[in-house]
């Protein structure tokens, strides 16, 4: 599971989300955050990021699209 940290959080913050099995963790930049969300699967945002994702639209669409894909793997999954 690819976990996006779109905000500057501890190290230890960091170093306990890298510990759990099977999430590829990824620091993103403000130069970086478009392109690695298109195929995240969890965002992790402070408050001021989290007002500023309601202003980029195109974030916001990519976001739901990530979530709508989500939903269907999961579908798939329960129907295997």
């Amino acid at each position: 599971m690819k976990v996006i940290v779109a905000d500057k959080i501890s190290e230890r913050g960091v170093k306990l989300l890298k510990e759990q099995a099977g999430w590829n963790v990824v620091l993103t930049t403000k130069d970086n955050l478009n392109a690695e969300i298109a195929d995240a699967e969890a965002l992790i945002v402070r408050s001021f990021l989290a007002g500023h994702f309601k202003k980029k639209k195109e974030l916001r669409r990519r976001w739901h699209a990530v979530l709508a894909e989500m939903d269907r793997i999961e579908e798939l999954l329960s129907e295997a």
